[in-house]
């Protein structure tokens, strides 16, 4: 299928509900059930007809773009919200580019919350099930 994959956590990929001030909400603490906050705060981000979402974030974009301009095509990147990335992994893909922020949920914005209530905030949440997804048809190493 695809030879590189570029995706983010969860509340990168999305569109806010058109309200972008709702983003800020991913580094709020996970008081509410993770479904709630994602239809709310983050739904994921419109796709076009390949699955791939028709609005990436701008780092992931930058990405795709050069690699582009140094010889890969169109048909060898997909940019996709995580929860598809069954639809578009297998044994061909030797790249999958995760973007995030905070994926820990120790910023100076994430802490301010989340240590008020001693609760873990969605971008960690979210960070973690994307590396602990277990994709069964490729061999995924993290690089650190």
């Amino acid at each position: 299928m695809t030879k590189i994959v570029l995706t983010a956590d969860s509340t990168l990929m999305s569109e806010y509900n058109k309200h972008v001030f709702l983003g800020f909400a991913a580094c709020a603490p996970k008081l509410i059930p993770s479904w709630i906050y994602s239809k709310i705060f983050c739904p994921p981000a419109e796709e076009n007809r390949n699955g791939g979402v028709i609005y990436g974030h701008c780092g992931q974009r930058k990405i795709e773009a050069a690699l582009l301009n140094n010889g890969f095509c169109e048909d060898d990147i997909a940019v996709v919200h995580p929860d598809r990335l069954s639809r578009v992994v297998d044994k061909k893909t030797r790249v999958l580019g995760i973007t995030t922020h905070d994926p820990l949920g120790l910023g100076p914005a994430s802490t301010t919350f989340s240590d008020l209530v001693n609760k873990e905030t969605f971008t960690s949440i979210f960070f973690k099930k994307i590396i602990s997804n277990p994709i069964e048809t490729v061999n995924i190493r993290l690089i650190r």
